[in-house]
């Protein structure tokens, strides 16, 4: 017989440690009142139209008519996802807010939520945009009534800053009607934070299967510009959506979407550090580790185009003061583990770290002069 090869050669193979995924922003779900069609799930998701129209093959026209611009817009998550809004003992729709509370407690990973089939009235819209702020996810919505009073009443969202809601006025169908923001979502969540070049602005695209509203006028458009609402309408002989704000025009749509996966993706990285790693030093050594992983990150912000160089405007951090000029776009800081008091080092805390960004942004207009002579 012959004497086992472990005897000479040992080999162990561990398995790859269990990590923690990043979140996945390209997420768009579609909340209908027509939930009976998903039997007792309470959400499913689909790659196609047809697979979507198999489930749902006798409905209304606004839901039907969502998907297809979904699934017609060229730059779309490969997935839609249709999830229950229930009804009460009435008949009337639950509050937007239980709904999208509904689907969180079974899947917290969805992002951009897209309510069809339903007129909100001023108090379920108001908490649906508060549950969304202190969600972490981002909301579209269809505004067909562009009149004063319909504007009037959004006033009071855009003050609240509510910059986790999108959006899009379209006069061209009444409300109840097919959600054309889904277009929009589906773009705006078809980025891919690791290609390079990959981040967007939303201003200047073409929508494919919404009618461009050409009842904005240049006073109505100032309006609606005013508090952060989107429209699709004609410029020259261009169909193309403007201005691609979030509402209360705090923040570009790309900005929140940006930032809200350089959040998820820093904490991801260094969570995944912490539980890989034997240890991590309480050192100033094991500090450069951790901010070794941010630094991961924030190279691929530079390379998908979320930052960017600029000059640094905010307060003094580490070596870097006001107006310095960032060649890398970021600037990454730790305070040094001698500065932790000693209840700090007791608990293991490791000393605060600062990061400084320039986001790259996006030209939305550009002035032109000539000059000429003779």
């Amino acid at each position: 017989m012959s004497l086992n090869i472990s005897d000479v050669i040992s080999v162990i193979v561990n398995p790859p440690a269990d990590v923690v995924s990043a979140a996945d922003f390209g997420t768009v779900v579609l909340f209908t009142t027509e939930s009976e069609r998903l039997g007792g799930d309470t959400y499913r998701k689909y790659g196609s139209l047809k697979a979507f129209q198999a489930d749902f093959p006798e409905v209304s026209d606004t839901l039907t008519g969502t998907a297809e611009i979904f699934f017609q817009q060229t730059s779309r998550p490969q997935y839609l996802y249709v999830a229950r809004w229930d009804t009460d003992t009435s008949g009337d729709p639950i509050p937007l807010a239980d709904a999208y509370e509904t689907l969180n407690a079974e899947w917290s990973g969805w992002y951009c939520g897209v309510p069809v089939g339903v007129s909100l009235d001023s108090m379920d819209l108001e908490d649906a945009c508060s549950w969304i702020q202190a969600s972490g996810k981002i909301q579209a919505i269809t505004l067909n009534d562009i009149s004063d009073e319909a504007l009037e009443s959004f006033k009071t969202l855009a003050e609240t800053q509510y910059y986790r809601t999108l959006v899009l006025a379209d006069s061209t169908k009444i409300a109840p009607a097919v959600q054309s923001v889904v277009s929009v979502a589906a773009l705006l969540c078809s980025i891919n934070f690791s290609a390079q070049n990959s981040m967007i602005t939303l201003k200047f695209k073409s929508l494919p299967g919404v009618t461009s509203d050409t009842s904005v006028t240049s006073s109505i458009a100032a309006k609606l510009d005013a508090l952060g609402i989107n429209y699709y309408t004609d410029y020259g002989t261009k169909s193309m959506l403007a201005e691609g704000w979030m509402l209360g025009q705090v923040y570009w749509a790309d900005e929140v979407i940006g930032l809200d996966w350089l959040q998820n993706k820093i904490q991801t990285n260094v969570f995944n550090a912490l539980a890989i790693l034997p240890k991590i030093p309480l050192s100033d050594a094991g500090v450069a580790t951790v901010c070794g992983y941010i630094d991961k990150v924030m190279r691929l912000a530079v390379n998908n185009g979320l930052v960017g160089p600029g000059e640094w405007a905010g307060g003094a951090v580490g070596e870097v003061a006001t107006g310095d000029y960032l060649e890398n776009g970021y600037y990454i800081y730790a305070e040094p583990v001698s500065s932790l008091s000693a209840d700090d080092k007791k608990n293991r805390k490791c000393p605060p770290i600062t990061v400084c960004a320039i986001l790259a942004g996006a030209i939305h207009s550009v002035q032109i002069t000539v000059n000429t002579e003779r």
